[in-house]
């Protein structure tokens, strides 16, 4: 996007500039508003196209749904695992106070056996980590989206404010 001012040209990368913060609206706002009246109307309606296609592109509530869902599976189910997680390290503990109170020949299949448990148990731990760090990445995402739109939103209303101003 060209934009003409008294003292020379600006040239914005609309995907880059948008969404922006409230304070650089305002300002190319303010740049647009040195124009010719009829230019000013022009630019301000093709920022305002450019943010309204941009939100529309996001397609906030089908990015926000998936994001959801995936957050909410990957927690349910770390969750679901943690009885499991329970009852293996039971069964750990269990093994570990049992194996000196055991006769000197079936010691050594008990250690074994209670390596092999340890192992479940830290196979489903590493499991449920990896289920919460996928739960924080989609929710953290549905965050992003959702604050994007916001900004987008605002973004929309501060040029329409412009727009009637200069009408």
């Amino acid at each position: 996007m060209q934009i003409n001012y008294p003292n020379g040209t600006m040239f914005i990368n609309s995907e880059e500039f948008f969404p922006c913060p409230k304070v650089k609206l305002l300002k190319l706002m303010k740049i647009v508003g040195m124009n010719y009246y009829t230019e000013c109307q022009e630019k301000g309606k093709e920022i305002l196209n450019t943010l309204s296609e941009s939100l529309e592109n996001l397609d906030e509530v089908n990015t926000l749904k998936l994001y959801a869902n995936e957050a909410v599976s990957a927690k349910t189910a770390a969750g679901e695992m943690q009885d499991q997680i329970d009852k293996q390290a039971a069964v750990v503990e269990k093994g570990k106070k049992l194996i000196p109170q055991m006769v000197p020949a079936s010691r050594k299949y008990a250690r074994e056996r209670l390596k092999e448990e340890k192992e479940k148990l830290k196979t489903l731990k590493a499991k449920q980590k990896s289920l919460m760090a996928h739960y924080r990445y989609y929710d953290s995402e549905f965050k992003k989206v959702k604050s994007k739109a916001q900004k987008y939103r605002d973004n929309i209303e501060i040029v329409k404010q412009f727009l009637t101003e200069w009408e």
